[in-house]
Protein backbone atom coordinates (compact mmCIF):
# COMPACT_ATOMS: atom_id res chain seq x y z
CA UNK A 1 0.00 0.00 0.00
CA UNK A 2 1.00 3.28 -1.04
CA UNK A 3 1.54 6.28 1.91
CA UNK A 4 -1.41 7.92 0.75
CA UNK A 5 -3.75 4.92 0.43
CA UNK A 6 -2.85 3.88 4.16
CA UNK A 7 -4.06 7.38 5.00
CA UNK A 8 -7.12 7.39 3.30
CA UNK A 9 -7.67 3.82 4.23
CA UNK A 10 -10.29 4.40 7.00
CA UNK A 11 -12.58 5.95 4.70
CA UNK A 12 -11.87 3.91 1.84
CA UNK A 13 -15.80 2.08 2.52
CA UNK A 14 -17.14 5.37 2.43
CA UNK A 15 -16.53 5.32 -1.57
CA UNK A 16 -19.81 2.64 -2.04
CA UNK A 17 -21.92 5.59 -0.44
CA UNK A 18 -20.08 8.73 -1.64
CA UNK A 19 -18.10 7.62 -4.41
CA UNK A 20 -17.56 11.37 -5.74
CA UNK A 21 -17.10 12.55 -2.26
CA UNK A 22 -13.85 10.45 -1.69
CA UNK A 23 -12.62 10.60 -5.22
CA UNK A 24 -12.39 14.77 -4.41
CA UNK A 25 -10.93 14.20 -1.35
CA UNK A 26 -8.13 12.19 -2.40
CA UNK A 27 -6.24 15.32 -3.69
CA UNK A 28 -7.19 17.36 -1.32
CA UNK A 29 -8.29 16.31 2.16
CA UNK A 30 -6.83 16.27 5.10
CA UNK A 31 -7.85 15.31 9.36
CA UNK A 32 -8.92 17.64 11.10
CA UNK A 33 -8.24 17.40 15.48
CA UNK A 34 -12.20 17.24 16.73
CA UNK A 35 -12.83 18.98 19.76
CA UNK A 36 -15.63 19.75 22.27
CA UNK A 37 -17.18 23.21 20.92
CA UNK A 38 -16.37 26.08 22.38
CA UNK A 39 -18.75 27.88 24.91
CA UNK A 40 -20.09 30.83 23.50
CA UNK A 41 -21.20 28.13 20.71
CA UNK A 42 -24.73 27.25 20.79
CA UNK A 43 -25.24 23.49 19.20
CA UNK A 44 -27.85 24.26 15.93
CA UNK A 45 -30.11 22.20 14.23
CA UNK A 46 -30.01 18.70 13.36
CA UNK A 47 -29.85 17.46 10.28
CA UNK A 48 -28.83 20.91 9.00
CA UNK A 49 -25.31 20.46 9.46
CA UNK A 50 -24.40 22.64 5.46
CA UNK A 51 -26.44 25.36 6.65
CA UNK A 52 -25.68 25.57 10.20
CA UNK A 53 -21.69 25.50 9.35
CA UNK A 54 -22.05 28.12 6.75
CA UNK A 55 -24.39 30.12 9.23
CA UNK A 56 -21.70 29.90 12.23
CA UNK A 57 -18.53 30.75 9.60
CA UNK A 58 -20.19 33.71 8.35
CA UNK A 59 -21.01 35.04 12.09
CA UNK A 60 -17.21 34.48 13.69
CA UNK A 61 -14.71 35.18 12.67
CA UNK A 62 -11.64 32.95 12.96
CA UNK A 63 -13.67 30.24 11.34
CA UNK A 64 -14.07 28.30 7.98
CA UNK A 65 -16.24 26.26 6.18
CA UNK A 66 -14.92 22.66 6.27
CA UNK A 67 -17.02 19.54 4.60
CA UNK A 68 -16.07 15.88 4.21
CA UNK A 69 -16.46 13.03 5.81
CA UNK A 70 -16.76 12.39 9.44
CA UNK A 71 -17.09 9.75 11.89
CA UNK A 72 -20.21 10.47 14.44
CA UNK A 73 -19.69 9.23 18.35
CA UNK A 74 -23.40 7.83 17.81
CA UNK A 75 -22.41 5.91 15.25
CA UNK A 76 -18.52 4.17 15.37
CA UNK A 77 -17.01 3.22 12.06
CA UNK A 78 -19.67 4.90 9.80
CA UNK A 79 -18.67 7.70 7.46
CA UNK A 80 -20.74 10.34 6.91
CA UNK A 81 -20.99 13.24 4.87
CA UNK A 82 -20.91 15.88 6.62
CA UNK A 83 -19.80 20.30 7.03
CA UNK A 84 -18.45 21.53 10.43
CA UNK A 85 -16.54 24.65 11.00
CA UNK A 86 -12.36 24.83 11.51
CA UNK A 87 -10.13 26.88 13.28
CA UNK A 88 -6.81 28.57 11.97
CA UNK A 89 -5.14 25.81 13.45
CA UNK A 90 -7.52 22.52 12.27
CA UNK A 91 -9.27 22.19 15.16
CA UNK A 92 -13.02 21.12 14.50
CA UNK A 93 -15.93 23.34 15.69
CA UNK A 94 -19.07 21.30 15.06
CA UNK A 95 -22.11 23.51 15.24
CA UNK A 96 -24.33 20.23 14.53
CA UNK A 97 -23.94 17.32 16.33
CA UNK A 98 -24.48 17.32 20.38
CA UNK A 99 -20.61 15.88 21.20
CA UNK A 100 -17.86 16.28 18.85
CA UNK A 101 -17.27 13.17 16.14
CA UNK A 102 -14.37 10.70 16.82
CA UNK A 103 -12.74 11.49 13.17
CA UNK A 104 -13.17 14.39 10.31
CA UNK A 105 -11.51 14.07 6.85
CA UNK A 106 -12.32 17.07 4.64
CA UNK A 107 -11.31 20.17 3.12
CA UNK A 108 -11.22 23.75 4.10
CA UNK A 109 -12.79 26.42 1.76
CA UNK A 110 -12.31 29.95 2.27
CA UNK A 111 -15.10 31.80 2.34
CA UNK A 112 -15.22 33.30 -1.26
CA UNK A 113 -14.95 29.83 -3.27
CA UNK A 114 -17.83 28.51 -0.28
CA UNK A 115 -19.84 31.45 -1.20
CA UNK A 116 -19.42 30.66 -4.74
CA UNK A 117 -19.75 27.71 -5.09
CA UNK A 118 -23.28 28.08 -2.55
CA UNK A 119 -24.49 30.19 -4.94
CA UNK A 120 -23.48 28.02 -8.48
CA UNK A 121 -25.20 24.84 -6.51
CA UNK A 122 -28.46 26.97 -5.52
CA UNK A 123 -28.29 23.93 -2.87
CA UNK A 124 -27.42 24.89 0.69
CA UNK A 125 -28.60 21.81 2.30
CA UNK A 126 -27.03 19.43 0.16
CA UNK A 127 -22.96 20.34 0.31
CA UNK A 128 -20.84 22.09 -1.68
CA UNK A 129 -17.96 19.44 -2.50
CA UNK A 130 -19.95 18.38 -5.78
CA UNK A 131 -19.88 21.57 -7.31
CA UNK A 132 -17.74 22.15 -10.26
CA UNK A 133 -16.15 25.40 -8.37
CA UNK A 134 -14.88 23.65 -5.28
CA UNK A 135 -13.87 20.72 -8.00
CA UNK A 136 -11.71 23.50 -9.49
CA UNK A 137 -10.31 24.71 -6.59
CA UNK A 138 -9.14 21.44 -5.55
CA UNK A 139 -7.69 20.46 -8.53
CA UNK A 140 -5.24 23.83 -8.54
Amino acid sequence: MEPRDTFLAPIEHARIVYPQIVTALEAAGRWFKPATRPKGIRKMANQACFRNAWVLQDRRTGLSYAEGLAEADFCPGTWIHHAWCVTDDGVVVDPTWRHPGLSYFGVRLDAATAAKALWESNDEFGGLLATEVVRRVMRE
